[in-house]
């Protein structure tokens, strides 16, 4: 980097943060042994990526360290042994320039050093533990006030970020990749951790290229950090800039979906809990109205004569969990709209009734991705796109069933399914007119919704119930993405 870019250099923060973090950690007041702890954790860290660090930051390094060892579980005689061997250190590292005592004097005196340390390097080389402890702890405050004034606050003044400028379009591709890295990093770790806790390299310099479209801070929660970096994305892509194909690729790259970690003791289904952590970024790209150039990613794994067998069928599973989501979606968006009088009722109200009412009709629906209905119309015109390729396996006809229920065809057998494959035309062309064998799904046709759910008005006409739930507990501040259990 520093030959591409003269004048700079590669350093083991990720950013002027991180950096200011750690001199703030140590010596802004008030200070405290957790702070100076976290402070010595990212210096262990800063040595991990870079063996050779400045002199100012080894320095601290080896003075915070020994600063904060456990004095009540190590001995009297090996903690003046630690704190003289971290005194050395620091000497022969910042301010020594050979063997000889005189020429260490000098070097100490124009080092701003005081004249006492001149002694106490020469006795702590003879034997550290005839020297008393307040004296070697003393020694200690003595070399981390010198970096203090010689490093860290010159260092201050002049620390700048160089960041390799991308376009939006780029930037928007990292900022969805970031989320999906830190989305799974906090499936996988149960704990509460903050980004700082993690040691990812490639974390906190993507952090740094977005910083323009949200700015994280570091102490916060990894659960928060997915969450306000989703919502920032939901605010910087708006429906004139929207480009789902580069969103869709950025998740499929991610890998995060993918996960050999998740799918190494592999099942029929993906687990329930890992479907509910992507349930947010599965609705976002709904209503981005981007799911269906997402969907054709995933089919186009599926088809693939290349990928591994796992992934293909880990892509079949994420396909019928949105087909499922979509299927009970078009359930509610049919049955309110054939609602008699529906614009005179509480919109949340009604949809949340015909919901529990399909579920309890249709046990299947119970445990599904719930998509908004408000947006279903905006994917309908799309839903044409959506092609298989035809394959001699159930998978391939459990997502053709769904399709078909999609474009308003009930669910038919196999040999159906494959009668409207092998007829002229595609299947994108099957019509309910052009298949008279095939009936209507009764969500759809039912010549009264309400009747069919069991449905009825209240006595104001501004509520609903079911013989399943008693609709006027429901508010309308009723999550719309809460998955059912």
């Amino acid at each position: 980097m520093a030959e591409n870019h003269p004048g700079r250099i590669v350093v083991p923060w990720f950013n002027t943060n991180e950096w200011k973090y750690v001199f703030d950690s140590i010596f802004k007041e008030p200070t405290t042994h957790i702070s100076k702890l976290r402070a010595l954790e990212l210096l262990r860290m800063w040595k991990i990526r870079t063996p050779k660090l400045a002199s100012g930051v080894e320095g601290t390094l080896i003075i915070l360290d020994a600063i904060l060892q456990d004095k009540k579980h190590t001995s009297e005689e090996m903690l003046r042994i630690l704190y003289g061997t971290a005194i050395t250190r620091f000497l022969n590292l910042c301010v020594a320039s050979g063997d000889d005592q005189d020429t260490f004097y000098r070097t100490a005196i124009q080092n701003n050093l005081p004249d006492w340390f001149i002694d106490l390097r020469h006795e702590i080389a003879h034997d550290p533990t005839v020297l008393s402890r307040y004296m070697l702890e003393r020694g200690l405050e003595v070399c981390l006030d010198w970096l203090k004034h010689e490093y860290w606050e010159k260092e201050a003044a002049s620390i700048t970020d160089y960041v390799i400028s991308l376009n939006r379009d780029e930037k928007i591709e990292v900022a969805i990749k970031l989320y999906c890295q830190i989305n799974l990093i906090q499936y996988l770790d149960k704990s509460n951790k903050s980004l700082i806790e993690l040691d990812e390299p490639t974390l906190m310099e993507k952090f740094e290229i977005i910083k323009d479209i949200v700015l994280i801070d570091l102490t916060m929660l990894i659960k928060d950090a997915a969450a306000l970096l989703l919502k920032a994305l939901n605010s910087s892509i708006t429906s004139v800039n929207i480009n789902g194909e580069l969103i869709s690729k950025a998740v499929i790259e991610s890998g995060s979906l993918f996960s050999r970690k998740i799918f190494e003791d592999f099942s029929e289904t993906i687990p329930n809990d890992f479907v509910n952590i992507w349930e947010p970024l599965l609705n976002f790209l709904y209503e981005k109205n981007m799911l269906i150039a997402f969907i054709k990613k995933l089919i186009n794994i599926t088809n693939s004569d290349t990928l591994e067998v796992t992934k293909k069928v880990v892509a079949n599973l994420w396909l019928t969990e949105i087909f499922r989501g979509l299927v009970l979606t078009k359930h509610i968006f049919d049955a309110y709209h054939n609602l008699p009088d529906r614009h005179e009722l509480n919109k949340n109200i009604a949809k949340a009734a015909l919901k529990d009412a399909i579920q309890n009709e249709y046990p299947e629906f119970r445990q599904v991705l719930d998509f908004n209905i408000d947006y279903y119309e905006d994917i309908l015109r799309d839903l044409d796109a959506i092609t298989l390729n035809e394959r001699d396996d159930a998978n391939y006809f459990t997502l053709m069933q769904y399709i078909l229920k999609l474009r308003g065809l009930s669910e038919c057998s196999v040999d159906n399914v494959k009668e409207i494959i092998e007829s002229p035309g595609n299947v994108n062309e099957t019509r309910m007119e052009d298949n008279p064998q095939l009936i209507e799904s009764s969500l759809q046709t039912s010549p009264n919704n309400a009747e069919m759910l069991n449905i009825v008005l209240s006595e104001d006409d501004t509520q609903l119930s079911t013989d399943a739930i008693e609709c006027s507990a429901v508010t309308n501040s009723k999550p719309i993405y809460t998955r059912v259990e």
